[in-house]
């Protein structure tokens, strides 16, 4: 369980990363069409001074190069929004035809996170779900170990049974009728290959 919650959280913090992304992503088009409209209000004004002889053509020239680079970045600009809007759609289970917006206010101040550098590791240690599972992983390997280790010993098996047979196959001859019967064992077993069996189980498991 420790598991699967750690596996959740981490799916969940790929599905966080993967909007900031987008929307990382989503405001550097916007900033890159931004400059396009400004190169082309510039790109109209000394088309005109070049028209009026004032401004030489090279600076035109210079400009319909920016122009261009511009839109160039542009088109890299939605082409990574695109890619980065279909990554966060796939963790979401969401089909293509969804908009995806930015409702969150990403100049907002963040939360100032309270307790010192070793607090917080302590908090993490002790919450996560990650340290959870490999300290519950902890546990069933000292268990292991211990079981390897008592396999060494004789071993006592203390069985009791009950049963209500009709035929008895304890009754000669065989009545049709049911009667009851009670066994009681007690079982001490060890051999010297348990020994070296469970000395190797027990090395193993640490």
């Amino acid at each position: 369980e420790a598991q699967l919650q750690a596996t959740a959280s981490g799916v969940s913090q790929q599905a966080r990363e993967a909007f900031y992304n987008y929307a990382r992503a989503r405001a550097a088009t916007a900033v890159a069409e931004s400059t396009v409209q400004t190169i082309e209000a510039q790109e109209r004004v000394v088309q005109a001074a070049v028209d009026a002889g004032v401004t030489p053509r090279i600076d035109l020239m210079r400009l319909r190069a920016q122009l261009a680079a511009g839109r160039v970045a542009v088109e890299r600009a939605r082409g990574g929004m695109a890619t980065a809007a279909e990554a966060l759609r796939a963790l979401m289970h969401e089909d293509g035809s969804s908009e995806i917006l930015v409702a969150e206010d990403l100049l907002a101040a963040m939360p100032e996170v309270e307790g010192s550098r070793e607090e917080l590791i302590q908090r993490a240690y002790s919450e996560r779900p990650e340290s959870r599972a490999v300290a519950h992983l902890l546990r069933a390997r000292d268990r292991q170990i211990e079981a390897a280790e008592g396999s060494r010993y004789p071993h006592l098996v203390l069985d009791a049974q009950l049963s209500f047979d009709n035929p008895n196959q304890r009754l000669f001859p065989a009545q049709q009728r049911f009667v009851e019967n009670y066994t009681l064992s007690v079982i001490l077993t060890w051999s010297p290959n348990d020994l070296f069996a469970g000395e190797e189980r027990a090395l193993a498991a640490r």
